[in-house]
């Protein structure tokens, strides 16, 4: 057990071959010997494979921030996913500016020590991103990350997925389905052993072009596949 005298918590862990674990989440302190940004800070915490403390890395902007996943990879690196409301410092000189109301981070870390290796941004000026989940894409190397992505007005929350290749950090759109009209509030993502991945979340209403709709008002499940190129395969809503 471990934290700061005010409100710290956990969103994911993963393990590398060693046995090491990498914790990511969100504190509204400091822990020992970091400085709080401001607001909410996120956070990286590694434990050996005794469950000892190695190394804890804090960091964010003057608004609000949290590290909500996390993939430590087979070469020793450790890449975070998570959403900020400013601007974040990236490896190089000089802020990342934020486009829109929150933002999407992915930086990656030294597995062995925890200096930050890398930072980008995902954005954009008419929508607000936040990270709802992530998953290695062993075929393609690349890690997919789900968003949740509304209008400025915080409604029409629908999944968008971008892909960062492990080989350059950098993200780009994969696959989404924005619509306004109702909230699909997005929940989870994984990828078979073909590439091909799975979405899944909650329909605010029935989803045009489902092979199966059975949850007509007040909301239903639903379950996307899609091919590792970013086209929709079929989506199943009950």
């Amino acid at each position: 057990h471990f934290g700061t005298a005010k409100t710290d918590y956990g969103s994911d862990v993963s393990a590398d071959a060693a046995g090491n674990v990498y914790v990511v989440g969100t504190t509204d302190a400091a822990f020992a010997g970091k400085i709080n940004a401001g607001s909410n800070d996120a956070v990286v915490v590694k434990r050996d494979s005794k469950g000892e403390p190695v190394w804890i890395t804090q960091f964010g902007t003057t608004l609000a921030d949290s590290a909500v996943a996390v993939y430590a990879d087979a070469n020793g690196a450790v890449w975070v996913a998570g959403t900020s409301a400013g601007d974040m410092d990236g490896a190089g000189p000089g802020p990342l500016p934020a486009a829109g109301l929150t933002d999407v981070f992915v930086a990656k870390f030294d597995g062995a020590t925890g200096k930050q290796l890398s930072m980008q941004v995902y954005g954009s000026a008419t929508r607000s991103e936040s990270v709802i989940d992530m998953a290695y894409d062993k075929v393609a190397n690349r890690l997919v990350v789900l968003l949740n992505s509304g209008n400025t007005l915080g409604s029409g929350l629908s999944p968008d997925v971008i892909a960062v290749p492990l080989s350059t950090g950098i993200p780009a759109k994969l696959w989404s389905f924005i619509e306004d009209g109702q909230n699909k509030n997005p929940t989870g993502i994984t990828v078979d052993s073909a590439g091909e991945i799975y979405i899944h979340g909650r329909s605010q209403w029935a989803i045009s072009g489902a092979l199966s709709t059975t949850g007509t008002g007040g909301g239903g499940m639903y379950l996307y596949r899609v091919s590792s190129a970013g086209k929709t395969v079929w989506v199943q809503h009950w």
